[in-house]
């Protein structure tokens, strides 16, 4: 009403069908229905506006980063194939039969030879692919701000990081996140929180109860004190969790061989002269082992968050852990280097070796990752021996790079930080569909244009593949 119009003519410039639900962000359309008629979702409000502080956070860090010197280059899309963890995206060569593309899982490999070649700070906004099972947080298709820099160490890149989203957080919600963010080793991250994901807008911590509870006359307890078990308790608020719930995720963890034993008021299983507790609080105890991933997940489940943005840093990870079949594979990646202190142990005892890695966390998501590279060929050469790739194997799928940091590689780090995860946190959605133009389903489908879709016998002929029948 701010504005009156005197209308002189009236022409229908286009017709429009009935449309297929009403456009209003509190719509009861189903998802399958508004991605299919996503131009029409994207009508509403809320969504478009979700796609507008995606522009502005990233022209917030673009411009950043091009304050900061560095340079916005585009690495390849077709690139080769390399093992990165995920499953490929392969793109058959009509000009090649026989050999494939892979459409890329990261840029890492090639933003470490741009720093080969001289420019020593790069970024680019990219799409990166993986072909794997998908999640709610998870997309085929995603975007990170890749961005890597010569002559640095991890304390120049977690700054850079840092001034970047002080910036896109500011100019996109006029929110100042406070500086530094809290810094928080691997095993620190475990002990306090449960988790290598702290959400520290949950204030609970998990407490070491074995010097209370390990010489009590309990049964759970003796069994703890003959068994050398782990006794962890978490303090939430009462009204966050029932009796009812805590009795069911009891029974869940008698199954891995855990216990829990809690005291809510003046009901529970504990004992009740061992361990205070506040008039609103529940205190939950897990005795086994492996129990503080268990407590991390009760924590992140039930734990009462506060408003705002918590971001921290976890540091220290372990280079390596044990796939399912027991085999060497790494944490991150395989490029990342080893920390001095912990080098010698690559021979002996590799799970040992803790790499110059770091995460960037907010409020419980990992919003980003990065290292400090490898730029010496025997030392990547044997990482990648440790993870079964023979030298035949690291030829083929690394040899460019190889050859590559034989020509003067310059020490160099760098880190990824994923757009649709962190846009999703200032949205204040926990789905990262809402902030994608248009986004596949979890079964990697885009309803509206229909992909992945079949192709012309002549195109599949052209290429000269066969398409076999499904076993099934």
């Amino acid at each position: 009403g701010e504005i009156e119009v005197e209308v002189e003519e009236i022409s229908v410039l286009n017709h429009s069908r009935t449309l297929p639900f009403v456009i209003e962000d509190a719509t009861k359309a189903s998802e399958e229905l508004r991605l299919k008629y996503r131009y029409l979702d994207l009508r509403r409000k809320v969504l478009a506006e979700n796609i507008r502080l995606r522009h502005k956070f990233l022209t917030a860090v673009r411009g950043f980063l091009n304050k900061e010197n560095f340079v916005e280059i585009e690495t390849p899309i077709l690139a080769r194939s390399t093992p990165e963890g995920a499953r490929d995206y392969l793109v058959p060569s009509r000009r090649h039969p026989g050999k494939f593309y892979s459409l890329p899982q990261s840029p890492q490999l090639y933003k470490q030879i741009l720093m080969v070649a001289g420019f020593e700070r790069y970024y680019q906004i990219t799409k990166c692919l993986r072909d794997e099972d998908l999640r709610a947080d998870r997309q085929p298709e995603f975007t990170q701000i890749d961005i890597e820099a010569s002559f640095v160490t991890s304390d120049d890149i977690i700054s850079l990081t840092e001034g970047m989203l002080f910036e896109g957080f500011k100019k996109t919600l006029g929110v100042e996140l406070k500086r530094p963010f809290l810094r928080i080793s691997y095993d620190e991250a475990l002990e306090r929180w449960g988790s290598d994901k702290p959400d520290l807008s949950i204030k609970a911590e998990i407490e070491d109860l074995r010097p209370y509870f390990i010489d009590s006359d309990h049964p759970v307890f003796q069994k703890a004190r003959a068994e050398n078990s782990d006794i962890r308790g978490l303090r939430l608020s009462r009204d966050r969790i029932s009796r009812s719930k805590l009795d069911r995720i009891g029974e869940g963890l008698k199954e891995k061989g855990i216990n829990l034993l809690y005291k809510r008021g003046k009901a529970g299983t504990l004992p009740d002269d061992e361990i205070k507790i506040g008039p609103d609080e529940v205190l939950i105890v897990l005795v086994g082992k492996d129990i503080l991933p268990e407590l991390g997940k009760i924590r992140g489940e039930y734990g009462l968050k506060q408003e705002g943005f918590f971001p921290c840093w976890v540091t220290d990870f372990p280079l390596f852990e044990l796939d399912e079949h027991g085999n060497l594979t790494p944490k991150h990646h395989i490029f990342s280097r080893p920390t001095e202190k912990t080098l010698r142990y690559l021979d002996t005892d590799p799970l040992l070796v803790r790499g110059h890695i770091y995460d960037i966390i907010i409020n419980g998501f990992e919003c980003g990752g990065g290292s400090i590279r490898n730029h010496n060929r025997k030392l990547q050469e044997k990482l990648l021996s440790i993870i079964g790739l023979d030298e035949k194997r690291q030829e083929e799928s690394f040899g460019f790079l190889l050859e590559a940091l034989e020509y003067g590689a310059p020490p160099h780090g760098g880190i990824a930080l994923g757009v649709d995860r962190i846009c999703a946190l200032l949205a204040g959605t926990d789905r990262i569909r809402d902030v994608i133009p248009f986004p596949k389903t979890t079964m990697a489908q885009g309803l509206m244009e229909g992909s992945p879709a079949e192709v012309y016998p002549e195109q599949i002929k052209e290429l000269k593949l066969r398409i076999e029948p499904d076993e099934d």
